[in-house]
């Protein structure tokens, strides 16, 4: 679901407010600000980070496909080798990241899994892995994005890309604070005309922050009964 208003009208304190008033019990939640990237190569590899460490070790079918799956669509492969490779085998993230002596053999040992399997029957097992998490536990990973706006069309359109295609798999649930008017300036300066129909596409559901609407109202009566588990 998308929130649609100008700069200074309240998107990042709807996400606060939002955020405050979910059941923890029920939701993971990743608050992540690609503005503060600077490659577009970090952005997908970034997500899948945050993703993976709310994915419950308890159930490990559904993390070790998640796993798969970033390896078989991140870059680059050296970086992504080394994080999620150790990651796996308990290492810290705050360690796995830094870079490893042994990357090269672990770059040898991802590279040769990423062509096991095609795209598609990794996604598949990762849909299946994160559809058994959802039923048995019955939560859902929320992801907030906020200041999108402020990114390059480039970089903006690649988040697109992620929720739309990379990312819409079951239990990860896609909050994104956005200036419509700025959004589509973006699209246009890569050549999509119908921006209207691209946004359609993506967002199940898109809410209008105007000065006339009171920000408490809004989020008690439509946004998070929108979000209850099950609904979507």
């Amino acid at each position: 679901m998308s929130i649609d208003g100008a700069w200074g009208t309240g998107k990042s304190a709807m996400l606060n407010y939002i955020e405050q008033h979910l059941d923890l019990h029920r939701c993971s939640i990743v608050r992540f600000n690609p503005w503060a990237l600077s490659e577009k190569e970090q952005i997908l590899f970034s997500l899948f980070e945050e993703i993976y460490d709310c994915i419950d070790n308890e159930f490990t079918n559904a993390k070790l496909r998640f796993f798969e799956y970033a390896q078989k669509l991140s870059k680059p492969v050296s970086k992504v080798a080394t994080y999620f490779a150790q990651a796996y085998n308990g290492i810290p993230h705050q360690v796995a990241a830094l870079p490893s002596e042994a990357t090269s053999e672990v770059v040898g040992q991802v590279t040769k899994s990423i062509f096991e399997k095609p795209i598609s029957k990794r996604r598949k097992e990762v849909e299946q892995g994160l559809e058994s998490m959802v039923v048995e536990d019955k939560k859902k990973i929320v992801i907030f994005i906020d200041e999108i706006d402020r990114m390059y069309p480039d970089k903006v359109i690649q988040i697109f890309q992620a929720i739309k295609s990379v990312l819409d798999l079951p239990g990860l649930l896609f909050v994104v604070s956005m200036d419509r008017a700025s959004i589509n300036d973006s699209l246009e300066k890569v050549g999509i005309s119908r921006t209207d129909d691209y946004l359609h596409k993506i967002f199940q559901h898109n809410f209008q922050i105007a000065p006339r609407h009171q920000l408490r109202t809004l989020c008690s009566h439509v946004l998070l009964p929108a979000m209850e588990i099950g609904k979507y």
